[in-house]
């Protein structure tokens, strides 16, 4: 999400066919302090296939659930997002698969957060190599794991202590 605020003054999701999403995509984005980003107008959508017929029709014909993400992306950049993330994992692959990167002839991107996960993941660690900036804070909420919890949570799953 953050990266969208990069490229749009006004960002939108679009996710799964479940009201709980929705629900759960609003609340990340007022967790993150981003919600002075979203469009006044609805910005978090759902796509109008339904989640249960995932396993039975859009793995066979994934083209049925970009069709769909396009419509809502596109419903979104009509009330005025300028970037939308797509909110799933499953979906954002198969839709950057298929060639779906963006709406309303390439002047609205439509972001795959996992792709992005990726490419951040090499930067950082770019980063690390050539400049020496470390991968993460090594203070506040992402400090390390303290050893004896670690290693209290790898005995749980059987693994050696660290």
């Amino acid at each position: 999400m953050k990266y969208a605020t990069l490229l749009g003054q006004t960002i939108g999701v679009v996710t799964m066919h479940d009201p709980e999403a929705v629900t759960a995509y609003r609340r990340y984005i007022k967790q993150m302090g981003l919600d002075h980003f979203l469009s006044d107008k609805d910005p978090v959508r759902s796509v109008d296939f339904p989640t249960e017929d995932i396993a039975a029709k859009g793995m066979r014909e994934p083209q049925l659930l970009v069709d769909s993400v396009k419509r809502a992306a596109e419903a979104l950049a009509d009330d005025g997002c300028d970037a939308i993330e797509i909110g799933c994992g499953l979906y954002s692959p198969l839709c950057t698969m298929a060639g779906l990167t963006s709406v309303k002839n390439g002047k609205v991107p439509l972001l795959d957060p996992v792709l992005i996960s990726f490419k951040m993941a090499e930067t950082m660690v770019k980063l690390n190599q050539v400049f020496g900036i470390p991968f993460r804070s090594g203070t506040s909420c992402y400090a390390p794991v303290a050893p004896e919890d670690l290693n209290n949570i790898r005995k749980e799953y059987n693994l050696p202590p660290v």
